[in-house]
């Protein structure tokens, strides 16, 4: 009878990858290792301790973190990178899911943590919506990288916030197999974690109040330059309306001071000595008083 392929000689991930190039493509190879991510029913990411490994499924499988399995697939290169195709896999038993590894970008570039499940923490740039992709631009120090979601929904992490994401640590080499950059693939909204909220006083904001500010000081300005214009212009209305009349008037305030007169006035009471606040109110009314019953 056929022997049974899953009783071959397993190799270890880290093998795979650093000596994949002379790997017959049309040979199996075995794997054992942990599920550390089950992206959809045919795309898994495995880990064995020594590495990770993409494994791209034969069938639909209904795989979860912490599974342990044997897979059973050819070797085929993306990006510089090992991978399984045509994959067969065997649960051998369900466990905890694996605990992400904290990192910094920093290490994430030196490909060290190449298809293993990490978590990092950043500062959200932007966000873009693509058909069935959600993708975070993130931040930390002088490197920028990305996250991507392909679960169902929109992230709602407000730009300028800082979160810890938990994801597949995928490099992108040269021709050199140097790292040039990376990015995280999201297993689910779940793993993006806010740690702190961006200030509502965005600096698109304070520009916008800066230039409601400033509107409405310029409308201001202009109301309270035609005020004073049309005040101006009552006054010497009314100004020219009492020296048109024949009497003398005199207007004085609540507390009795003098604050207007016609010339006609002056005339009566032979000069302006008295209306100039030259003596006191009560003085200034009996002089009046005085001085207009001399001129009846």
């Amino acid at each position: 009878p056929e022997s049974d392929p899953f009783n071959s000689e397993a190799l270890s991930i880290d093998s795979l990858q650093r000596f994949g190039f002379q790997t017959d493509l049309g040979k199996q190879v075995k794997v054992t290792g942990v599920v550390t991510a089950a992206l959809d029913p045919t795309t898994a990411y495995i880990a064995d301790g020594s590495g990770g490994l993409l494994v791209e499924l034969r069938d639909e499988v209904s795989l979860r973190p912490g599974d342990q399995v044997q897979a059973l697939g050819y070797p085929a290169f993306e990006h510089g990178i090992v991978k399984l195709e045509d994959t067969s896999v065997r649960r051998l038993r369900s466990g905890p899911p694996v605990v992400p590894k904290p990192i910094t970008a920093e290490q994430a570039m030196t490909g060290e943590a190449e298809s293993l499940l990490v978590s990092i923490e950043g500062k959200v740039l932007s966000r873009a919506s693509l058909p069935g992709q959600e993708t975070l631009v993130l931040q930390q120090g002088q490197h920028l990288f990305t996250a991507i979601s392909k679960t169902p929904g929109e992230i709602r992490v407000p730009e300028g916030s800082t979160v810890r994401v938990a994801g597949i640590c995928v490099n992108d080499f040269d021709a050199y197999e140097r790292p040039l950059g990376f990015k995280l693939i999201v297993p689910s909204r779940a793993d993006i974690l806010v740690i702190r909220r961006a200030s509502w006083w965005t600096l698109e904001r304070v520009f916008v109040f800066i230039g409601i500010l400033a509107i409405g000081t310029l409308f201001a300005v202009c109301w309270i330059a035609i005020l004073k214009r049309e005040i101006n212009e009552k006054t010497e209305a009314l100004r020219a309306t009492i020296e048109s009349i024949e009497e003398g008037i005199l207007v004085v305030d609540s507390s009795g001071a003098v604050v207007a007169h016609n010339q006609k006035l002056l005339h009566i009471c032979h000069g302006p000595s008295v209306v100039a606040g030259g003596v006191e109110n009560w003085q200034a009314e009996k002089i009046l008083v005085d001085q207009l019953l001399d001129a009846d």
